[in-house]
């Protein structure tokens, strides 16, 4: 069997993503100038069901037991892999806080959302918000509907996410 993780096959990926990325951007911000917030939101949606539909399929795979926020914690790190395989490795997350309730992780290391945005010079809220946390939270909320995520620190320049998921009671 043949090794397909050469460098030149992560530049490739890498490459080939980021552009991808781009262009659904650019096409959302000049196609929908007028509807540009509710194509956004519209995308989110798919993504929440997307998620939502992949860990129904998956979850047994995880070995998640729990619907707490330390095992939403391993279903992130999972539905991140979905969006860029083999890029994201355990050396790349550090957890900041752990509770049941709530765990904070900082994310380091290369992100196709973060690369396009960079790219095009456009703050990342938006792609993050409705390309990421949309398909993360549609996850979480199928194994808890109170588990919550959010970015709470982007760092733009060095790639850096901090993310929160917490436990919310209402």
């Amino acid at each position: 069997m043949r090794n397909t993780t050469s460098p030149l096959n992560e530049l490739l990926f890498k490459s080939y993503i980021t552009r991808w990325l781009e262009l659904l951007i650019k096409f959302i911000k000049e196609f929908g100038a007028e509807k540009e917030e509710e194509i956004w939101k519209q995308l989110g949606k798919l993504q929440w069901m997307e998620g939502r539909n992949w860990i129904k399929k998956n979850i047994h795979k995880l070995g998640v037991e729990e619907d707490n926020a330390i095992a939403a914690k391993e279903v992130v790190r999972a539905g991140l892999q979905t969006l860029a395989p083999v890029l994201y490795s355990k050396k790349e997350y550090e957890v900041k806080e752990e509770t049941p309730n709530r765990v904070v992780m900082e994310i380091t290391g290369w992100c196709p959302i973060l690369e396009a945005c960079k790219n095009l010079g456009i703050e990342p809220e938006k792609p993050l918000e409705y390309i990421i946390r949309q398909k993360l939270l549609g996850m979480l909320q199928s194994i808890n509907p109170k588990l919550n995520i959010r970015f709470s620190r982007v760092d733009l320049d060095n790639m850096i996410r901090e993310i929160v998921i917490e436990l919310v009671e209402e």
